[in-house]
C-alpha cells in the first residue's frame, strides 16, 4: 500500500514539477505558430505580435510567470527565425532567409522592368511542344538557346522552355509557330 501511495505521489510531483518548469522551447514554438495562425485567420495578417513580450500574456495564463518562461519564449522566437513585415509584425511561416530571398528577387525583377502582361479571353496562350529523342540531356538547353536566336521564330512565341524530353513553347500564334518549326524538322 505504501508503494502505491509513493508511486502516485511521485507522478503528482513530476506533473507539478513540469507545471512549475513551464513549457519546452518546442512547445513554445508550437504555441506561437498556433497563435499567429489564429491571428492571421481572424484578421488576414498579424496585427498584434511584434516581440516576445507580446506573447507573454498567453503563456502566463497557462504557466506561472517567471524569468525562465520569458527566456524560453525568447529562445523559441529566436529559433523560429521569423521574418517581420514592414510594420514590424511577425509573419507566420516565413523565415528571415525567405524574406531576404523574396526581397532580392523583387529587386531583380523591378530592375529588369518585369511585368505581367494582360492575357484575357481575347489572347489565350497555347502550347507547342517539340519532343526530342536525345541521349545526352545537356543538348536540350543548347537546342532551345539556338531556337531562341532564330530570326524566323522571333515574335512567334511568348516563352520557350527547355524540358526533360523536349522544348515547350507558349504562343498566341500556334499555327504559324508549328509551320515555322516544321520547316526545321
Amino acid at each position: 500500500m505504501d508503494s502505491e501511495h509513493s508511486s502516485s505521489l511521485s507522478s503528482e510531483t513530476s506533473f507539478e514539477e513540469r507545471e512549475r518548469r513551464g513549457p519546452s522551447r518546442t512547445e513554445c514554438e508550437k504555441a506561437i505558430r498556433r497563435i499567429l495562425m489564429t491571428e492571421t485567420l481572424e484578421n488576414g495578417r498579424n496585427l498584434h505580435f511584434k516581440s516576445s513580450s507580446d506573447f507573454m500574456s498567453y503563456f502566463e495564463s497557462l504557466y506561472p510567470a517567471s524569468p525562465g518562461l520569458r527566456k524560453q519564449i525568447q529562445r523559441a522566437i529566436h529559433e523560429m527565425d521569423m521574418a517581420k513585415d514592414a510594420e514590424g509584425f511577425y509573419i507566420v511561416g516565413k523565415t528571415k532567409g525567405d524574406a531576404r530571398d523574396e526581397n532580392e528577387i523583387s529587386a531583380l525583377m523591378k530592375a529588369s522592368g518585369a511585368f505581367i502582361p494582360e492575357t484575357g479571353p481575347d489572347v489565350p496562350l497555347e502550347t507547342v511542344f517539340i519532343e526530342l529523342e536525345v541521349d545526352e540531356r545537356y543538348k536540350i538547353p543548347y537546342i532551345a538557346e539556338r531556337l531562341s536566336r532564330l530570326e524566323s521564330l522571333s515574335g512567334k512565341y511568348t516563352a520557350l522552355l527547355p524540358c526533360t524530353n523536349g522544348i515547350l513553347f507558349f504562343t498566341t500564334q500556334s499555327a504559324v509557330l508549328k509551320t515555322r518549326l516544321s520547316a526545321l524538322l
